[in-house]
């Protein structure tokens, strides 16, 4: 089992109103610049602690962070990090130039010396597919080309042209190659039965965030049939899931805290103007948001997501973590902090790591990626009509 934290620099303000898109008016510089600094030591905590992996991930107009661009703080990050590893989970695709990723991705692998747990290549939360003006309805077809134009811009050992429905280059050939010839680590999300499935079609592990304990059982179970179908070994070592934590001295009194901070809670789900809701409403009518937020979570107060799946004292959060290691996770990247949770109290939590705690909670290898295929064996990208 490997344990990693979802960081992330959470701009905490009383004045700041819920919801998203956040109101540049209420961004204060001295209070933007703490959030990037207890970002970084919440980080460096987690590495001295002996945490396996700190990810960085990529949000738009506020949302939980200040982090439009997980890259940055990657490579940010990199100098800082004596043994723990850096998760890109990740860049969201159908936003952004897929080639650039690609390049980025690559590029950070040798900046951060091979530092790179893996990179995660992901949609967005549903309000994001609008923030570049993006048509909700492609969302998914954008997002799965630009996995199938990045695998292959990483493993083509020569320059290539891409004709396809969404994206158009005549030439490709992505500089610098990475240190490891098998290329990173890709996750693909596993929230929906959908998306597991094309994970599976491309040999990729999966990443599951904030599912229930049914939910992610469904994935995993999906994942391992469909895998043993096409002779591919796959395990623990190849889920990922992510959720919150809160850890106190008692059950009762993390929860009490969890609840007064609405520490769990998604309010950058929720747009606070009616212009915002009609079009994240529409998101919610193209069936994009049908494995995220829904017309019953769009309706409820901060908190609607529940507390955290992982809470109570120290042994309590160990149990639970042994139940989602049964089910077949083997990665879990936890939510110690952020989503204006004091400081303090992330850091509380954060001390209570199971390396520290548990000497007995170890690594098992990973089993090696399926080799790239062959530019030969690369399908035609679909046509344009």
């Amino acid at each position: 089992m490997e344990i990693g934290i979802f960081g992330g620099a959470d701009y905490q303000s009383p004045r700041m109103p819920h919801g998203w898109p956040r109101r540049p008016r209420f961004c204060e510089p001295d209070l933007a610049r703490k959030a990037h600094a207890d970002a970084m030591a919440m980080y460096e905590l987690a590495d001295d602690v002996g945490l396996d992996f700190v990810t960085v991930s990529e949000h738009h107009y506020g949302g939980p962070g200040l982090e439009p661009n997980c890259h940055v703080t990657a490579a940010a990050l990199a100098p800082r990090m004596k043994n723990a590893r850096i998760a890109l989970l990740g860049p969201n695709l159908p936003m952004n130039n897929p080639v650039r990723i690609a390049e980025e991705v690559a590029q950070l692998d040798l900046l951060t010396d091979g530092k790179i747990y893996g990179v995660a290549l992901l949609r967005g939360t549903p309000n994001e597919v609008i923030t570049y003006y993006n048509n909700p309805v492609e969302s998914r077809a954008v997002w799965e080309e630009s996995v199938q134009l990045i695998l292959r811009a990483w493993q083509e050992p020569e320059p290539f042209g891409w004709e396809g429905v969404h994206y158009r280059y005549r030439t490709i050939a992505v500089w610098p190659k990475f240190l490891d010839a098998a290329g990173p680590r890709v996750m693909l999300s596993g929230n929906s039965l959908e998306s597991v499935d094309f994970a599976l079609s491309l040999n990729t592990d999966i990443a599951i965030s904030y599912g229930s304990y049914e939910t992610v059982a469904g994935s995993i179970e999906r994942f391992n049939a469909g895998a043993a179908a096409t002779g591919r070994t796959v395990g623990p070592a190849n889920v990922l899931y992510r959720n919150f934590v809160y850890v106190s001295e008692t059950e009762e009194r993390a929860r009490e805290e969890a609840q007064r901070h609405g520490f769990g809670s998604m309010d950058f789900f929720r747009p606070p103007t009616k212009g915002a809701a009609d079009i994240y409403q529409s998101t919610i009518n193209s069936g994009y948001a049908k494995a995220g937020a829904t017309q019953e979570t769009l309706g409820k107060a901060p908190g609607s997501w529940g507390l955290p799946k992982f809470i109570g004292t120290p042994e309590q959060v160990f149990d639970t973590i042994r139940d989602y290691h049964a089910l077949g996770v083997g990665a879990i990247d936890f939510s110690f902090g952020g989503f204006g949770l004091p400081t303090e109290l992330a850091k509380r939590t954060s001390s209570y790591s199971p390396k520290r705690s548990y000497p007995k909670y170890t690594n098992y290898p990973r089993p090696p990626r399926p080799p790239p295929p062959q530019p030969s064996e690369w399908a035609r990208p679909p046509g344009r009509k």
